[in-house]
Parts: structure tokens; C-alpha cells; sequence
């Protein structure tokens, strides 16, 4: 066998094929059944044999400012909040309908060439491509993602673009990630799931799945336009503990709510974005709701009135301190009212206590 020059030793301008992984093989040579985990690199004649998968809208492109900037003049959290909400079952319904398809939507769904790349998205696919085959995998049809590639971000060649139409479902539905395996063994040389990386920003519609799959994941950085609804997906594709006791009602969902006394960690707007988010996730799991409220009744009734019929078993307010006033507001919308300690401090208080119906009161340990 004729020896190559460029063979057979780790040095610049050598060829190498290369295992990069986290423990010493030597100590434990189990390691190289645990590829998911313990395998970090994989070299093959010189090249890193490692294909990122990317998701698109939220991940490389900001999404949700484009569907505030294209549905004008209503608020973010209430396009947000909507668009979610509906956008699941839409998605399952007709997961083949281009953005396009229907005439109402025309000039939403062609505002998609105009949603804007993350600062740093263009100038990192560039970098990544030196090294790695770079792969769509997005919940949209081709035509959209082709304007937001022309777009955007600025035409960008990626080595396979995979789409929910070529697909014909979306994600998180587990054929679209075996539908990307096995194009990208065909396009690129056998590459297997523990050579491909999953980089994307939620982990309802792409981590959770490619778990199942055993594809290792990646996320982007939290200080990318995170937002609650996103949370909302994550909670929802997780292991929910405790079964039989949320079988037997005996768990709620919370502590959850608005507390003004403490803007200085998060201010009015945060807080009222995360309670929309967390009363809808509380929709979808329906258990009985654990609340808080702090000098802030106003906005907390107003929030949680429109979630009210969708959430019958109802909730409790604890360590509940406003006024009478409040309260009875709280009583009206068939809501239970727990006191402790802090209830009893100033006359006004006491006077609050005296009028919980009996039929809504709770004794809080703490309670006198």
C-alpha cells in the first residue's frame, strides 16, 4: 500500500479521521455507546462529518417581530396570544397550505420576505459553512422560506433546505425529523443521527422530538427575543410529574399571578405578558390554579376574567391582602380567597377577612 503524505500524523496540512469525545475511552470504553452524550466531534478526512439542522423562523430569523410588524395596528401580546393559539390546529389541519393560499391571507403571508434576520444570523452562517453542511428544517412552505432566503438572509446557500410542505406535516410531528435523516444520508455520504445537530430556539416543536429521535440538540442564546409563549411549548412538551395526583385533583398549576410590590424585578408589562401565557398553558392542562395577587387587582381581573370559562375548576387567591372591595370582586368571579399572617396587619385587612363567605375561606398554616 502506498503511504499519502498527507497521512498519518495531527499537524496542519495533514488528514486526519478523528473521535472528539467528552471521557477517556481508556478508563471507560463504554463511552462509545453513548454518542448522543459522550461523542462531541466527529473528523473525517480532515473535514468535522457534522451537519447542523436549523430552524428557521424564531431561530436565524426574528418571527414574531414579523408577524407584529405585518398585522398592525393590534399590540404584540395580543397578536402573539392569538397567533399561537391557533396556530397549532391550523397547523394540523393543513399541514400542505402554502402561507399564501387563501386570498384574506395574501398580504400576511407575503410579508414573509420582509422578516427580519437576527444581527448576528448572516455573518454565522458564513463562519459555520467553512466547517459544516448546513440543512433547513422549517415548519413553512418552499415558496415562503425561498423569499426569505432572498430576503433576509441575503440569500444564503444551504446545502439542503427541507421544508413542512416537502414534508407534508409539521414539526413537532416526528416524520419531518426522519423525513431530514434520511435526505441528508442520501445527499451527503450516509451521514447518521449522531453526526447531525438540531440548533433551534423552542423546544416543543424541535428539541423534544429530536430527542426522541436521538438527535443532539443545541439552543440559541436565551437573550434572542425569549419570550413566555415560547415557554408555553417547552412546559407542554415536558415530563408532567406526578400523574396521579393531577389524575385525583390534588395538584394545581402555580403559584401564578401579578404582584406589583416587586417592579424592581420584573415591571408591569413582563409580568402581564407571563400571566396571559401562564392562564393559557393552564387551559391546556386544566388543573385548578394556585394565584397571587399584590396591589395589582385591577389588571389581575382583567387578565384572568376572559380565561375564567375555560377553567372550570376555578382557583384559589392566597395570602390574599387588598381591600374588601377587591375581594368581593374576586368572590364574584367564583374564585377562593386563603389568608395567613399578612392578612391581619392594618384594620383595613381585618375588615376584608370579615366578609370572605365562608364557603370561599381557606386557613393558610401560617394563619392566626
Amino acid at each position: 500500500m502506498m503511504s499519502q503524505p498527507q497521512l498519518g500524523q495531527i499537524k496542519a496540512g495533514f488528514f486526519a479521521d478523528l473521535l472528539v469525545v467528552k471521557s477517556n475511552p481508556l478508563e471507560d470504553i463504554t463511552v462509545f455507546e453513548r454518542s448522543e452524550t459522550e461523542i462531541l466531534l466527529i473528523i473525517k478526512g480532515g473535514r468535522p462529518s457534522l451537519l447542523l439542522s436549523f430552524d428557521v423562523y424564531g431561530t436565524l430569523v426574528d418571527g414574531e417581530t414579523g408577524i407584529v410588524e405585518a398585522l398592525q395596528p393590534f399590540t404584540r401580546e395580543q397578536l402573539l396570544t392569538i397567533y399561537h393559539e391557533l396556530e397549532r390546529d391550523q397547523q394540523q389541519k393543513t399541514p400542505d397550505m402554502p402561507y399564501t393560499q387563501q386570498e384574506e391571507s395574501l398580504q400576511f403571508g407575503t410579508s414573509i420576505a420582509h422578516w427580519p434576520a437576527f444581527p448576528d444570523t448572516v455573518d454565522a452562517l458564513k463562519r459555520l459553512s467553512e466547517h459544516y453542511r448546513l440543512v433547513v428544517l422549517s415548519n413553512v412552505d418552499r415558496e415562503s422560506f425561498a423569499k426569505t432566503d432572498a430576503g433576509s438572509l441575503q440569500g444564503f446557500p444551504f446545502d439542503l433546505v427541507i421544508t413542512a410542505q416537502d414534508v407534508g406535516s409539521y414539526k413537532p410531528d416526528l416524520r419531518n425529523f426522519e423525513y431530514m435523516l434520511h435526505a441528508v444520508r442520501l445527499a451527503f455520504d450516509g451521514i447518521s443521527a449522531d453526526q447531525v445537530l438540531q440548533t433551534a430556539q423552542c423546544q416543543f416543536h424541535d428539541h423534544h422530538p429530536a430527542r426522541k429521535m436521538e438527535i443532539r440538540r443545541t439552543r440559541e442564546p436565551q437573550d434572542r427575543q425569549r419570550t413566555p409563549r415560547h415557554l408555553h411549548h417547552d412546559i407542554r412538551g415536558a415530563p408532567v410529574p406526578c400523574r396521579g395526583d393531577i389524575r385525583k385533583g390534588r395538584l394545581p398549576f402555580g403559584e401564578i399571578g401579578l404582584d406589583y410590590d416587586y417592579l424592581d424585578r420584573a415591571d408591569k408589562e413582563t409580568q402581564q405578558r407571563a400571566f396571559h401565557d401562564q392562564l393559557y398553558l393552564s387551559v391546556e392542562i386544566q388543573l385548578p390554579l394556585f394565584l397571587h395577587v399584590r396591589n395589582a387587582c385591577a389588571d389581575f381581573i382583567s387578565i384572568i376574567k376572559p380565561y375564567l370559562p375555560q377553567l372550570p375548576r376555578g382557583g384559589l387567591v392566597h395570602s390574599f391582602a387588598g381591600s374588601k372591595e377587591e375581594m368581593l370582586q374576586l368572590v364574584d368571579l367564583v374564585l377562593e380567597i386563603s389568608v395567613n399572617g399578612v392578612c391581619f396587619h392594618t384594620d383595613e385587612r381585618l375588615e376584608m377577612v370579615r366578609h370572605i363567605p365562608l364557603d370561599r375561606l381557606h386557613l393558610e398554616t401560617d394563619a392566626p
